[in-house]
């Protein structure tokens, strides 16, 4: 079904309706924006995650477990079933990407068609990923990340099956939890302040999983608020293995 008609009038509306909520949000630049694609549209993405598929599929699926994550992640497009593979092309559309620098002031904004860390994703109970800041050089593209865009795509999701994406601010000490409801977005700046993550264990069915597709935007130029020469992801000490390991 061809979604994208419409879609540019709906981020106009979103636009308008969130226009300088980015840069002034706590902990960090952020905005959560609900209702983000229309119904049909949403519930369409949402059943391409068929998780007998996601747990039992070797055609793109990755399920990565280790001491700082537990999910399944798909990057590679040619994968995707249909619905969620015109999606994740308009998430880097002409428009798409105008839409995301008027928002947020940043410019000069280009995406990744690689969906390198990011694309399609899915937990199920149990799985988490601890706070942490993103990588902040892509090496394919020879850029530096700017921004972090997802929605969440499980229907129905109850609050008591934790799920939230915290962010934190070290500095100030201030965190904010965003639940993954259902047609949720959250768009928000990748630096060296911008800790995130879902530490808290997954309670939810075992029929059910966390899904949701991400994609990140980045550009020549590096944030001011980027204090690092390139690195990869890096989590919060007190989450690190070999930092806890540490003895006298």
């Amino acid at each position: 079904m061809d979604f994208e008609v419409g879609f540019r009038e709906r981020l106009k509306s979103h636009l308008k309706n969130n226009k300088d909520i980015f840069k002034n949000a706590r902990p960090f630049p952020h905005v959560v924006i609900d209702n983000f694609l229309s119904d049909d549209h949403a519930k369409s993405l949402a059943k391409t995650f068929d998780l007998e598929k996601i747990r039992n599929s070797k055609q793109g699926w990755t399920h990565y477990t280790n001491d700082n994550a537990d999910r399944h992640r798909l990057e590679d497009e040619f994968y995707m079933e249909d619905d969620l593979k015109s999606f994740a092309r308009l998430t880097n559309s002409r428009y798409f990407i105008l839409f995301l620098e008027e928002l947020t002031g940043l410019n000069s904004l280009l995406g990744d068609p690689y969906f390198m860390g990011g694309g399609a994703m899915a937990s199920e109970t149990g799985g988490y990923l601890k706070m942490h800041i993103d990588y902040n050089w892509n090496a394919k593209l020879q850029l530096f990340r700017n921004l972090n865009f997802l929605i969440y795509l499980t229907e129905d999701w109850e609050k008591e099956w934790e799920g939230a994406l915290d962010l934190h601010n070290e500095e100030t000490d201030e965190t904010k939890s965003v639940y993954p409801f259902f047609n949720r977005v959250i768009i928000f700046q990748s630096d060296s302040k911008s800790f995130h993550g879902q530490p808290i264990k997954l309670k939810c069915p075992k029929n059910k999983a966390r899904t949701l597709f991400s994609s990140f935007y980045y550009s020549s130029k590096k944030l001011g608020t980027v204090e690092n020469d390139p690195h990869f992801t890096i989590y919060k000490q007190e989450y690190s293995p070999s930092a806890m390991s540490i003895k006298l």
